[in-house]
């Protein structure tokens, strides 16, 4: 079909068209060195003055229905959305964290799949198309008293079974604390209940100036997100004050093994481990992954949606779940998924 139409085209130039000359090119697009793609042919129509129309096609494993509404917004399509009809593995983590709760909590058990996925694979995993990485920022926004307490209790669940529960975080003290978990792991996985009321401290801390150890938190944790795939490097006086953090704690450690307090093969492993971080503070840490899930009520989240928040990108770069059902009732003879 794409042969025919570029025949019908280019016959069109009598004087430069020549069947056999196109039939010949078309079969060896993609074996010369150069290869040429659908972006090799979108360049040169750009370059001719050709622009993109902007649609919307959801997938069929999340759309609401089957029927498209004719002209309809980006936005419009997108509210019929169900984030919960997650298709292969995430389907079945989200099958199995819903089934935790006795409240139905379908929204923010998808936000739960989907980060409990991007924390235990985004390590090893790069996204095909981009090679980006597969961090997260999640909002779960629903009323107070919901249920949400047992979606982190499944995902601390799962994390202590796959062993990484070292990694994963419940808050978020300073920035130099952001720093020295990554140096420690390379990951950090944080998990925040009542996110809004930080981000609400942290917004204060900056306009009164007041807690400085907080108004340097989303600054951090951005840069740390866009980082995921390159090498994160720690200057100025934060370095130094790592580095001296990371050298008491060495001391201390040595200090144990030297009195044996506690099993010595772990007390060197650890020693071991903040050594590599004294050296990563210096030179870098390769590949850093940040992903945070965080929950709050609609008030409190709506409050911090200010323009600063804005402008700085923070809200922007989060996927926004949030639970309609502000009173949602307790499921019928229920009992947890095993």
């Amino acid at each position: 079909e794409g042969l025919r139409l570029w025949d019908a085209i280019s016959a069109k130039d009598a004087a430069r068209y020549d069947a056999g000359a196109l039939d010949h090119r078309w079969h060896g697009f993609g074996k010369s060195k150069t290869v040429v793609t659908i972006g090799t042919l979108l360049m040169h129509a750009k370059a001719g003055g050709y622009v993109e129309s902007l649609t919307f096609e959801p997938d069929p494993a999340f759309a609401e229905d089957d029927q498209a509404v004719p002209g309809a917004s980006i936005m419009e399509r997108a509210r019929g959305i169900k984030p919960w009809n997650l298709p292969g593995f995430a389907g079945r983590l989200y099958n199995w964290i819903e089934g935790q709760c006795l409240y139905p909590k379908p929204t923010i058990s998808a936000g739960a799949a989907l980060y409990v996925l991007s924390c235990l694979g985004g390590v090893r995993h790069r996204d095909a198309r981009d090679g980006m990485g597969l961090n997260l920022m999640i909002f779960s926004v629903a009323g107070s008293g919901t249920g949400k307490e047992s979606v982190f209790q499944a995902i601390t669940k799962l994390f202590s079974r796959v062993k990484v529960s070292q990694a994963m975080h419940g808050k978020i003290k300073s920035e130099q604390e952001i720093y020295r978990n990554l140096l420690r792991h390379q990951s950090a996985y944080y998990l925040i209940d009542e996110i809004g009321i930080m981000l609400q401290k942290i917004a204060q801390a900056s306009k009164s100036g007041g807690a400085i150890y907080l108004t340097g938190v989303i600054g951090a944790l951005m840069e740390i997100y866009s980082k995921s795939t390159g090498i994160l490097t720690i200057t100025g006086d934060l370095k130094e004050e790592i580095k001296t953090k990371l050298k008491d704690e060495v001391a201390k450690l040595y200090k144990r093994l030297d009195t044996g307090d506690g099993k010595a093969a772990e007390i060197e492993l650890e020693i071991a481990r903040s050594l590599k971080s004294i050296q990563d503070a210096d030179q870098g840490i390769l590949e850093p992954f940040l992903s945070l899930m965080g929950t709050t009520t609609p008030d409190t989240f709506d409050a911090t949606i200010t323009p600063d928040n804005v402008k700085n990108g923070f809200v922007a770069r989060a996927l926004v779940l949030r639970e309609d059902n502000t009173n949602p009732r307790k499921k019928e003879g229920f009992s947890t998924v095993e």
